[in-house]
């Protein structure tokens, strides 16, 4: 996720610099680096003390803990960082335990489409933050996609279940719907082609007409009694009711299965490190 967040970056013309900390130099930041877009860190001893630093945690939780012990003396020596955690399932308070008292901590769940500058950013910002560090953190995010403020640390789980994993459904979603397409008839490469772009075409059509809900633009392509009510009855019990359709089951049993586990990984950590 931080290498998507890079690139996001790289897209919308930074102008303030980046500088990067990481155990494994990948190819594509050793790229950014030659291009001017990143300056890597090779140790914290060397980083510069940044006023008002806005600090990207984006790592394995298995290594916060190690990271935050190897950056503890920088953390400290740096006036009013923000630390911004995007950490799959670690709570705030495990980062407060383990980090420089005077760093201000908030959580962040973007998706991967940040990439490209169209993600969704699930952001829990404490009430210690001022009001104008919230709009600094806001706006800064802003570059990646739209930025949604949760209203409290225990919607992360969910946000992260749905927005945060929802690319990979949507890719399978993709994936599913063409095999069904090649096992209806269609070549592999025909029918891949036609789910990719009809998923894609779908998503612009929403994002054009803001006022027209996705049931709206549903019922807008269900002729009565035509092709797509045949198929729609399959994926909604017969019923063309979302709030009992098949689809949406399975869905809420994929986010909550998401969900837990997210909750799982915080209790799993606070067990091993204390």
């Amino acid at each position: 996720m931080g290498g998507a967040m890079l690139q996001g970056f790289g897209r919308c013309g930074m102008t303030e610099p980046v500088y990067v900390k990481t155990r494994t130099e990948k190819p594509e930041l050793l790229q950014a680096a030659a291009d001017g877009k990143i300056i890597l860190l090779h140790d914290f001893e060397n980083a510069p003390l940044l006023h008002d630093a806005l600090i990207i945690c984006a790592i394995k939780p298995k290594i916060v803990a190690d990271v935050l012990k190897e950056a503890s003396n920088y953390l400290n020596a740096l006036h009013n960082p923000l630390l911004i955690s995007v950490v799959a399932g670690l709570e705030i308070e495990f980062f407060k335990k383990r980090a420089s008292k005077n760093v201000k901590i908030a959580r962040l769940m973007p998706n991967t489409p940040v990439a490209v500058g169209r993600g969704l950013l699930s952001a829990y910002i404490p009430d210690d933050f001022s009001v104008n560090e919230k709009q600094d953190v806001i706006a800064a995010f802003s570059a990646l996609g739209a930025v949604i403020e949760l209203a409290k640390e225990a919607d992360i789980s969910p946000a992260t279940a749905l927005a945060g994993s929802g690319p990979a459904y949507l890719f399978h979603f993709v994936e599913a719907l063409a095999k069904a397409g090649e096992k209806t008839g269609l070549s592999a490469d025909l029918a891949y082609i036609a789910a990719k772009e009809t998923v894609i075409g779908a998503a612009q059509l929403m994002q054009e007409k803001p006022d027209l809900s996705a049931r709206i633009l549903r019922e807008q392509v269900t002729s009565p009694n035509g092709t797509t009510q045949a198929g729609l009855e399959i994926l909604m019990n017969q019923s063309l009711n979302p709030e009992t359709s098949a689809l949406t089951d399975l869905l809420t049993g994929v986010l909550q299965s998401a969900s837990e586990r997210s909750r799982a990984i915080a209790s799993e950590f606070e067990e091993k490190t204390g």
